[in-house]
């Protein structure tokens, strides 16, 4: 009995042992934490219709009206903005898709010549009167932004393809006179215009957003904005004037050039 009893105290003692030991070990590390989300960064923000980032847009005036080279000017300056983009299409639209666009503006030339020289006389008269004798010069350099700004190269092909369908439609439908069409034409022109304004200006607003958030760690856009101060007509709703008839003045570039086959004297 005592040489059981000192046996059995004995494993209770290295038992006790044990315990102590294990309570004195290290614990074994926490798990690793899981990785974090992946997080989905969206693409930057580009220009619409693959402009350029430093693409100068009009502003809006307080009038509400974007400030272009047919805002703020006579209904006679209008037709004739309109017969420029006419002229423009019908020199860079060439395109076999828009292969109606020079025929229907030489008809439009030629089933309005009367009343597009008696439209011509009006601006040439409205201008002598605001500029004088410097008029023609300042035409002329307003007659340029006209056609520079119809061929805007990101609006360039919805341009034609407007023009294209204007100019179907008024074979389908004649216009009743060259004011309609030419204002209906025109309006249809500004609202192509406004699209792409709108856009862009949304651009802005995406890629400031976008800088906002992910700039910092994936770089930020190459944003920089043009110093280009857009010249609007030097008149503003000027009266029309009855004056004299004088003689017909083109309004087309000298450096317009040759549309398929055709000559610049065939189409401005």
């Amino acid at each position: 009995m005592i040489s059981f009893t000192f046996t059995k105290s004995r494993n209770v003692v290295a038992a006790a042992g044990l315990s102590v030991l294990a309570a004195c070990a290290t614990p074994p590390p926490p798990p690793p934490p899981p990785p974090p989300p992946v997080v989905a960064v969206p693409s930057r923000p580009l220009p619409p219709f693959g402009a350029a980032a430093n693409t100068f847009i009009p502003p809006v005036g307080v009038d509400g009206l974007r400030q272009t080279v047919n805002s703020h000017v006579s209904s006679a300056q209008r037709i004739w903005n309109f017969r420029s983009a006419y002229n423009v299409a019908a020199l860079n639209c060439l395109q076999v898709q828009y292969g109606g666009i020079l025929d229907g503006y030489k008809s439009y030339l030629t089933k309005y010549k009367r009343d597009l020289d008696r439209i011509n006389k009006t601006v040439e008269g409205e201008w002598r009167k605001a500029e004088g004798t410097g008029y023609m010069r300042a035409r002329d350099s307003y007659t340029t932004q006209v056609y520079n700004y119809w061929a805007l190269p990101p609006v360039l092909p919805r341009f034609c393809e407007a023009v294209a369908q204007i100019a179907q439609q008024e074979q389908l439908t004649p216009s009743p006179s060259v004011d309609v069409m030419s204002e209906t034409g025109l309006a249809r022109l500004e609202g192509i215009f406004g699209d792409f304004y709108s856009a862009f200006e949304q651009y802005r607003v995406d890629s400031a957003a976008w800088d906002a958030k992910y700039g910092a760690t994936y770089g930020y856009s190459q944003m920089q904005y043009t110093n280009a101060a857009y010249a609007p007509p030097v008149y503003i709703n000027p009266p029309p004037v009855a004056s004299a008839p004088q003689a017909a003045v083109s309004a087309c570039p000298a450096n317009a050039g040759s549309a398929q086959g055709a000559t610049t004297t065939d189409i401005c």
